[in-house]
């Protein structure tokens, strides 16, 4: 999984107004397509370097929808 390119999607994301709609969803599509590229990168990407910040505006925010 590509850190830097997940990160750089929340970044946009968390900038994305909620109602724009096309915008979050693009980011969304991206964020699940980077995720599940590779799940046991994922996996340690989650335990061992994912910042609560992105944990909860990005990714919590992700399985939330």
């Amino acid at each position: 999984m590509d850190v830097q390119k997940i990160r750089e999607v929340i970044r946009r994301r968390n900038e994305t107004h909620d109602e724009y709609d096309y915008g979050v969803e693009m980011c969304d599509k991206e964020e699940i397509q980077i995720l599940s590229e590779d799940i046991p990168s994922t996996i340690n990407y989650l335990q061992n370097q994912c910042t609560a910040d992105e944990f909860s505006f990005g990714l919590v925010r992700l399985l939330m929808t």
